[in-house]
């Protein structure tokens, strides 16, 4: 009887946790290092240039980055880069990619230069598509 009540307890413990979704991982590296690690591995760079106050920003962060296929996609073949775009280096990486919308996202090459930029909400379909031709 004990036995039971331990095992049915056990389960209904492990009922009750939920999976993390699955995400956009998105690296916490200065600059230098991340144009770096981009030539070192060989894959582009994808920013999400964003603020805190902005609601499509978030939105994305719930709905966008956490689509399976997309998180999948993206961990395997780009540098993740959030840039939050009103503090510390945020204000000059704006200034340099003259981000002005949020949330902007760009995929950028090792060398630093601009390959594509997306401004505004963008939903995992679109975003999948825009980065389909990007190597």
């Amino acid at each position: 009887m004990l036995l039971a009540v331990v095992l049915w307890i056990s389960h209904a413990a492990a009922q009750g946790r939920e999976k993390p979704l699955p995400h956009i991982r998105f690296i916490d590296k200065d600059w230098k290092s991340v144009l770096a690690l981009s030539k070192k591995t060989h894959k582009p760079i994808f920013v999400d240039a964003f603020t805190t106050w902005c609601a499509p920003c978030q939105e994305m962060r719930q709905k966008t980055f956490t689509d399976r296929t997309i998180a999948a996609r993206f961990n395997a073949r780009y540098i993740n880069v959030a840039v939050d775009v009103e503090k510390n280096g945020g204000v000059a990486f704006a200034d340099h990619y003259q981000v002005t919308a949020y949330p902007t996202l760009l995929f950028i090459n090792s060398d630093g230069e601009l390959i594509k930029r997306l401004e505004g909400f963008t939903d995992a379909k679109d975003l999948g598509a825009a980065a389909a031709n990007i190597k």
